[in-house]
C-alpha cells in the first residue's frame, strides 16, 4: 500500500482508519515458490473518506438560556460518528476552553450579567474531516439587591 509492504498471505482487508483521506495506491504480487513462472502483478487506486461527526440532538433545544437568579444551566449534546471513531467533545465560553465531555454546566457565579457565548465542538479526532459545533447565547440575568428599610424610630404608630 503506498509503495509499503503491509501484508504476506491470502488475504488482505483495508481498515480505512488506519490510513489518512485520499488516494492510496494497491499493488498486489502473485507469486509461487519456483522461478518457472513468473509473477504477477495488480493495481488499484483506493480513495478513502472520512465522514464528520453527526450532532444529534442539543438539550435545550433553544439557542438562549436565561441564567437567572444564580441558577446554573446544564447544556448537552448526543453526537455519532458514521464512520465510528471515538468523539471528543470540547466546550468554549466566549472563546475560551471550560471542559470536555458531552455536556457542561455553566455556573452563572462565574461570570458578571450579560450575554456569554456557549460553543461545544465535536471531533472524530482525525484530520481529514471538518469538526461539528453547536451555540447557545446565555443570558445571565443579576437578581436585583434589596434593601430592607427600617423604620428611623423604634415606635411605630398605626391608626391613631
Amino acid at each position: 500500500m503506498d509503495d509499503q509492504e503491509v501484508a504476506t498471505g491470502d488475504d488482505f482487508i483495508l481498515d480505512p482508519s488506519e490510513y489518512g483521506e485520499g488516494e492510496h495506491f494497491v499493488e498486489v504480487v502473485v507469486a509461487d515458490e519456483t522461478t518457472e513462472t513468473q509473477d504477477v502483478s495488480g493495481y488499484w487506486t483506493v480513495n478513502i473518506t472520512h465522514d464528520p461527526p453527526v450532532i444529534e440532538t442539543m438539550t435545550p433545544s433553544d439557542s438562549v438560556v436565561d441564567a437567572l437568579g444564580g441558577v446554573s444551566p446544564t447544556l448537552s449534546v448526543t453526537a455519532s460518528d458514521p464512520d465510528s471513531s471515538d468523539l471528543l467533545y470540547t466546550w468554549y465560553v466566549d472563546g475560551e476552553e471550560v471542559t470536555t465531555g458531552p455536556s457542561f454546566t455553566f455556573d452563572p457565579s462565574d461570570y458578571n450579567g450579560g450575554e456569554y457565548n456557549a460553543t461545544v465542538v465535536v471531533s472524530d479526532g482525525t484530520a481529514a474531516t471538518e469538526d461539528v459545533s453547536h451555540s447557545w447565547t446565555i443570558d445571565v440575568i443579576e437578581a436585583p439587591e434589596v434593601e430592607i428599610a427600617e423604620p428611623d424610630d423604634s415606635e411605630v404608630d398605626i391608626g391613631s
